[in-house]
């Protein structure tokens, strides 16, 4: 699977090595160039911005917060304008239940999909023996983001609550 990875800090890092060890085609972005380099080392390919991670059937976000989330989602060189239709975007960054339920409309409007995971144990860097991973977002996971989520966590939970506003 191609997958794009955004965010190499302690927990992505972590995630992405897992799915380079499973054989997926990784390109990798974080802000500070210099996190890449041991994915480069072990076959990930550097992406210049955002949107050239985006290119796959998946691409993950791994960032700190709203601001950090919001600046690689947005221009031509963002997600929404990179990521094919029918692509998925997962999220694992720590965001608002407002731009989750933004980041749902927006996706859906280029025909995307947008899953937040939350991690059940987010103490230490994702391994399948330690952790899990719980979606929001979705009722069942799409398959072609399932390869993906079973490889960066030891069991998916999806929970029935959606993150489209009330009408």
């Amino acid at each position: 699977m191609k997958i794009g990875f955004i965010g190499l800090g302690n927990m992505g890092s972590a995630m992405a090595i897992n799915l380079l060890k499973a054989g997926h085609d990784l390109t990798v972005y974080n802000r500070t160039a210099d996190k890449t380099t041991p994915l480069l080392k072990q076959g990930a390919r550097a992406a210049a911005n955002p949107g050239e991670a985006s290119c796959g059937d998946v691409v993950f976000t791994m960032l700190a917060d709203d601001h950090a989330v919001e600046s690689v989602i947005i221009g031509d060189s963002g997600i929404l304008a990179n990521l094919r239709s029918g692509s998925v975007h997962i999220s694992s960054s720590t965001i608002s239940v407002a731009l989750a339920q933004k980041l749902t409309a927006a996706h859906e409007r280029q025909n995307q999909r947008f899953i937040l995971l939350l991690f059940s144990d987010a103490r230490r860097p994702p391994r399948p023996a330690n952790c899990s991973l719980s979606s929001p977002a979705v009722t069942t996971p799409s398959s072609a983001a399932r390869p993906s989520l079973t490889l960066s966590g030891s069991a998916l939970f999806a929970l029935e609550s959606s993150l489209r506003p009330p009408i």
